[in-house]
């Protein structure tokens, strides 16, 4: 499924009609991005999946991009809110 999104955010942005030549195991440069597209490609899946990607991150694959995504998001899934619930007065609520 975010492997499949990211393939479709990546043909958008590219304009490209058939995806059907974009696998994990293709890399980024192979598709001919620059480096505009690669910024505004980050910039969108960090929107898409509420992640932060380090300016520092080289993703040389589409797959390396998807595992990368894949382990932070069960990372704000399963713990994101660990640091609210230390926060929260406990006689209060939210709703």
């Amino acid at each position: 499924m975010i492997e499949q999104k990211v393939i479709d955010l990546i043909a958008e942005q590219l304009g490209m009609e058939d995806k059907s030549n974009i696998t994990a195991e293709t890399t980024f440069d192979g598709l001919g991005m620059d480096s505009l597209d690669k910024a505004e490609i980050t910039m969108k899946l960090e929107d898409l999946y509420n992640i932060t990607i380090d300016d520092n991150i080289r993703f040389r694959t589409i797959g390396d991009a998807v595992n990368y995504i894949q382990t932070n998001k069960e990372y704000v899934l399963n713990g994101s809110a660990d640091w609210l619930k230390k926060k929260i007065n406990p006689r209060f609520s939210l709703f």
